[in-house]
């Protein structure tokens, strides 16, 4: 994988000084910023899950709340699992 740097913009850090990710928050969504495509490609949960070996209660609390914070977009479902990606508005991936 190529590097990549990931920006966070004015809104994401208002965010974070409101709210303070958790360590779990914090290692799902650093993850993401460096595994997707900077095209705005979707992971599901499913995918995340086995990735970062992680139960899926603990999961669902985690993206539940940074999609809540405005870091994720929840997409569409597909089979038994959402789809997740970046929000641009808060986190840009530039290659």
């Amino acid at each position: 994988m190529p590097d990549r740097n990931v920006v966070a913009t004015q809104q994401a850090l208002k965010a974070l000084s409101k709210r303070p990710l958790s360590m779990a928050e914090h290692h799902v969504l650093w993850h993401l910023a460096a595994t997707l495509p900077p095209t705005g490609d979707m992971v599901s949960k499913a995918q995340l899950q086995e990735a970062l070996a992680i139960t899926q209660v603990h999961l669902n609390a985690v993206m539940r709340r940074l999609c809540q914070y405005g870091f994720l977009i929840r997409g569409p479902k597909a089979g038994r699992s959402y789809h997740y990606k970046l929000n641009p508005a808060l986190l840009r991936i530039i290659s």
